[in-house]
């Protein structure tokens, strides 16, 4: 064993295949990037830089390439330094041998699996694999450079101050560790860690329906090549956008407060909104971000998620099977189909999705960077602190991300870009979902949205199924389920007042009654901020935006009313005069 090992053996390195060790994910990058696997056909495992070559030259088939040796990782055996690979299959670089002890469809009681499931021969060839991962390190650096440009933006733009950010963040990522389908199977399960994991699964469409058809979901992202042959265009998209009236939007050239840190969404009618896009569409102008764009894509459930009752929970969960006949809360199942639709240069600060769930999003035309931060533990995000060692993901026309939940992710536009995109809960995570919904209620700024109006008594109706025992889910398991209710009650003290609960006097504000002040429990994504300010030094509450409001309405009131009184004794005045 080198000495660099005996060294380095008590200190968890990141090491490479080759058998060297280093104590950054740079310096490992770095050396990655000369060090290759020998081809199929050759009998020597491993070889670094010029050497390998000339190895190639005088012992193995000339006609066959070399590999870069990042296209493969192996999880660790006891030692942080594994022993060299099996010598791969011909043909297929990514296809091992079983273990002799494992058994077909072998999987983990908490993880993706321990052995191989029944995968289809036809995956992504090493010429795909290896393109995508030089399209990544290729769209790192447009982004530095597009972002670099971007904070020379107008001083005070939203364009300007997102870019700062975005452009620090964008130095501490990587392109990330791309795993096939087989690997991943045979990886141990991951508890959340305070560092993100650098793994995610690159296959295709027929390998990705299989993955999900597994007893438990992975626990890394999955990009899948090739996800949709049926794809929207934006100009198409945008023609229907045109059915609408009105059109929520990000407006990069907003001019911000000083201090300023929470975006309001602008409004147009379609029209102006449409236009406006138009003049702005490849970095023309400043990014536009479209909002609240509901789901207009026949037959939108990804292949991995149609007809798997374990991922259509959200939908199901519903009193009656018959049609809705009087008007509901749908503010969560709303969101189960969406579209994204930004011009070049739009970015969004990393934030984690609302209420624990499952996110495809399907490139349907353009390039997005997704920037990603996968599996980490709560007490992390709760941080608030960006972790240093994030992944970027690109996504091209026709590829589609799977995001685990609770997943800490920035996604930022490279060119003008239309995406599908679904969310899902899986049966088995409730406690997941309630706790980092709990969380995201002490600490808003985890998420970039409220909870849901119809989240409590949806989980409360899934909880209750699951309790029933008559329903057949994949469920977690019994010894979470009394705590699943614990956080469901606490997440349903919400006062649910329709106005300023500070100016209520009514005893059934239960914010009141506890002398608390209001949160996302209470308005859902509405915020009142007179709910939330502190008592002044005379003890009395401000007068907030709306107490305003009414006392103007007040003596609008009144000066109507003394100038009806003087109209009404003017008549009375004058018909005295005739009848006289």
């Amino acid at each position: 064993m080198p000495d660099h090992q005996n060294q380095c053996q008590n200190l968890r390195p990141r090491s490479c295949h080759c058998g060297d060790a280093f104590s950054t994910r740079e310096g490992l990058s770095r050396h990655q990037e000369g060090c290759h696997l020998c081809p199929p056909g050759c009998e020597d495992s491993y070889g670094a830089g010029e050497a390998v070559q000339i190895h190639h030259e005088t012992n193995s088939p000339a006609s066959l390439p070399i590999h870069p040796r990042l296209l493969i990782q192996i999880p660790p055996e006891e030692s942080y330094f594994p022993s060299p690979l099996p010598s791969p299959t011909v043909g297929n670089i990514n296809d091992f041998s079983r273990p002799p002890d494992a058994e077909k469809g072998d999987i983990a009681e908490d993880g993706i699996g321990n052995g191989d499931t029944d995968l289809p021969a036809d995956s992504l060839s090493q010429e795909i694999i290896r393109n995508h991962n030089e399209n990544t390190i290729t769209a790192i650096s447009d982004a530095k450079n597009m972002f670099d440009d971007l904070t020379r933006a107008q001083m005070g733009t939203r364009a300007q101050a997102d870019a700062n950010a975005i452009l620090g963040i964008l130095e501490r990522v990587t392109q990330g560790i791309p795993k096939s389908v087989k690997e991943a199977s045979k990886m141990e399960p991951r508890d959340p860690s305070s560092t993100p994991t650098a793994e995610y699964i690159l296959c295709n469409l027929e390998e990705a329906v299989q993955l999900f058809k597994d007893k438990v979901p992975p626990w890394m992202p999955v990009v899948v090549k090739g996800a949709c042959e049926d794809l929207k265009t934006i100009e198409g998209f945008l023609e229907e956008l045109k059915f609408g009236d009105i059109l929520n939007f990000h407006d990069s050239a907003e001019i911000l407060e000083e201090g300023q840190t929470v975006y309001a969404p602008e409004t147009m009618k379609s029209e102006d909104a449409l236009a406006l896009f138009e003049q702005r569409r490849n970095l023309a102008g400043l990014a536009m971000n479209f909002l609240d764009l509901f789901g207009r894509k026949d037959n939108s459930t990804p292949k991995p998620f149609a007809n798997n009752p374990d991922y259509s929970l959200m939908g199901c969960a519903r009193d009656s099977n018959g049609k809705a006949e009087k008007p509901a809360i749908r503010d969560l199942i709303s969101g189960m189909t969406f579209h994204l639709l930004a011009t070049k240069g739009a970015g969004h600060l990393p934030h984690i999705d609302r209420h624990g769930m499952w996110t495809t999003a399907l490139c349907e035309e353009g390039k997005k960077l997704w920037l990603q931060w996968p599996n980490l533990d709560l007490e992390t995000i709760k941080s608030r602190e960006v972790p240093h060692e994030g992944i970027a993901v690109l996504l091209e026309k026709g590829d589609m991300l799977i995001q685990p939940p609770n997943t800490l992710h920035a996604p930022l536009t490279l060119e003008d870009c239309l995406m599908t995109g679904t969310m899902h809960w899986h049966s088995s995570q409730l406690l997941d979902i309630l706790l980092f919904t709990k969380a995201a209620v002490e600490d808003p700024s985890i998420t970039n949205e409220g909870m849901a109006a119809q989240f409590v008594p949806t989980m409360r109706h899934i909880l209750n199924k699951w309790k029933s025992g008559k329903c057949k889910y994949k469920w977690p398991p019994e010894k979470d389920m009394d705590e699943c209710f614990r956080i469901l009650e606490w997440l349903d003290q919400g006062c649910k007042c329709k106005g300023n609960c500070s100016a209520t006097k009514s005893a059934r504000c239960k914010c009141k009654r506890q002398n608390r002040v209001c949160d996302t429990r209470c308005h859902f994504s509405e915020t009142y901020k007179e709910c939330c300010q502190e008592k002044r030094n005379d003890g009395r509450k401000p007068k907030g935006v709306n107490a305003l409001k009414r006392k103007a309405g007040e003596v609008v009131e009144n000066q109507e009313r003394d100038a009806s009184r003087k109209k009404a004794m003017c008549r009375s005045s004058t018909r005295n005069r005739k009848a006289d």
